[in-house]
């Protein structure tokens, strides 16, 4: 589901990032990123970059957590992208499309990572990276359109089958602990 009030390919970027997850109904953390890293047709279905040669399983896996951890702590971003450009080598390009400058790698060796780390920069520079973060709940990551920029978590009400509720949830247990004393 694209987001609301995101800008290019922001929410590939978060779809990404959220190939490791603590789904509300089991609690448990999952961590789909391998299986997608073996099964083109289900990456193809997903991302619209292709894997490379050298998108090895390690480096894909320590990318989406280097990414995880910027957005979480937004102090660690400088250093987490800059690791991650001098590791790839990333050539760069920029290409105007429907009026609006774009990024795009130019190293094809690197592909997935190229693009991946393209639409971290993007969103760096377009000033949406501050709008990225993790549920303070269940460490889903979301686009957050408040216009103070202050969302905890990823949702108030559940909304679907595969909606969240966390911030609803965190209320009720600080309500409960409340009342208990």
């Amino acid at each position: 589901m694209p987001l609301a009030g995101a800008t290019g390919h922001l929410d590939h970027l978060r779809q990404f990032v959220n190939t490791w997850s603590i789904p509300n109904d089991t609690r448990v953390a999952t961590d789909v990123l391998p299986g997608l890293l073996g099964d083109s047709a289900a990456w193809n279905a997903l991302f619209p970059f292709a894997l490379g040669a050298h998108d090895s399983r390690k480096a894909m896996l320590q990318l989406r957590d280097d990414l995880r951890a910027a957005i979480a702590d937004p102090s660690q971003v400088q250093d987490t992208l800059n690791t991650w450009l001098q590791k790839a080598a990333l050539g760069m390009t920029v290409e105007v499309q429907d009026g609006l400058p774009v990024l795009h790698p130019t190293n094809p060796r690197h592909s997935a990572q190229g693009a991946i780390l393209v639409m971290a920069l993007e969103a760096v520079a377009q000033g949406d990276w501050v709008r990225l973060k993790c549920c303070a709940d269940c460490q889903w990551c979301f686009f957050d359109t408040s216009k103070n920029r202050s969302k905890r978590w990823c949702g108030m009400s559940k909304g679907g089958p595969e909606g969240r509720a966390c911030g609803t949830i965190a209320k009720v247990r600080s309500f409960r602990e409340r009342q208990k004393g």
